[in-house]
Order: structure tokens, then C-alpha cells, then sequence
């Protein structure tokens, strides 16, 4: 029998999610997300949710008999806004590629939202970089509730031409 855990992430969790950060970060860069998988990225992701869990937000991993399948990391919102909800955003969903299409992010999302709402979340934000991603987040209940875009700051304004 398979012994599974999923948990929040513990500081001894660090050398089994960091090479699984770097791969999360390529795959998101090569479909068009800003963070570029460098050592200072992965790092600064790790920290963060290792911070983020240690404070009980819904940063949860889960292994099987000693190995890494996967992870989320749900980060609170800081800040003293009063908004519509009170959201966590997700940074990262990760299943390792041998654990994939077995349910697996499923699982992790489920534990991560009770200890979301546990914690007193209202919401999950976050953003889908395919149109594959855009689909199974839908599937898992997502509301498409606004479009996210980015104006260059680079480029001289046309009145300017």
C-alpha cells in the first residue's frame, strides 16, 4: 500500500519542490508568463511560500511513499484593502509529469482550498496562460471574471509619433 501525504510545505520539503519550481517556471515562460525560470526566481518563490505556509496559507505539497508528486502555492493577499472578497492568489499548481492525468491537482486543490477557507479565504485568483490551463481551471470551478493585459512602456505613445 502506497503511504500519501498532503500537507503544507515545511522548510525540509525545499530540495524536493526547488528543481520542480525551475520546471513550473519554464513551462510558464515558454507560454508566455513573465517570470523567467532563473535560480532568483525559483528561489524567491520557495521563500515566499515557505513564509506564506508557515502562516497558514493553503501552500500544500503532496508526496507518495517519500516522493514529490506536486504542490500548490496559494499566497494571501497583503495589504489593508477592503474588497469584494478576500482572496488567495495562486503563484503555482505543479504535478510531477510521472504523477499527471491520475487526479493529482485535483487532490492538492482540494486540500489547498479547505485550508483556504479554514483560514478565512473567500476566493482563489490567478492567471491562465493557455487556453488548456484556462480549461481545467474552468473545470475545477473557476469564474472567468476579467482579462488581465499589459501595455509596453517602451514604446513612444502614437501622439508622439
Amino acid at each position: 500500500m502506497n503511504e500519501t501525504a498532503i500537507r503544507l510545505w515545511r522548510a525540509e520539503d525545499a530540495d524536493a519542490i526547488r528543481p520542480h519550481l525551475h520546471e513550473f517556471l519554464r513551462a510558464q515562460y515558454k507560454a508566455g508568463g513573465d517570470y523567467r525560470p532563473t535560480e532568483r526566481n525559483v528561489e524567491a518563490l520557495l521563500q515566499l511560500g515557505l513564509l506564506a505556509s508557515g502562516a497558514g496559507d493553503p501552500c500544500v505539497v503532496a508526496y507518495v511513499d517519500g516522493r514529490l508528486v506536486g504542490f500548490c502555492m496559494w499566497v494571501g493577499s497583503p495589504g489593508p484593502f477592503d474588497t469584494r472578497e478576500r482572496s488567495v492568489f495562486a503563484f503555482a499548481d505543479y504535478v510531477c509529469p510521472e504523477f499527471q492525468r491520475q487526479g493529482w491537482s485535483v487532490r492538492l486543490r482540494s486540500v489547498a482550498k479547505l485550508i483556504g477557507a479554514e483560514a478565512g479565504y473567500t476566493r482563489c485568483d490567478g492567471f491562465c496562460l493557455t487556453k488548456a490551463a484556462l480549461r481545467a481551471a474552468e473545470a475545477a470551478g473557476a469564474r472567468v471574471f476579467g482579462v488581465v493585459g499589459g501595455i509596453p512602456l517602451k514604446e513612444k505613445p502614437p501622439c508622439q509619433s
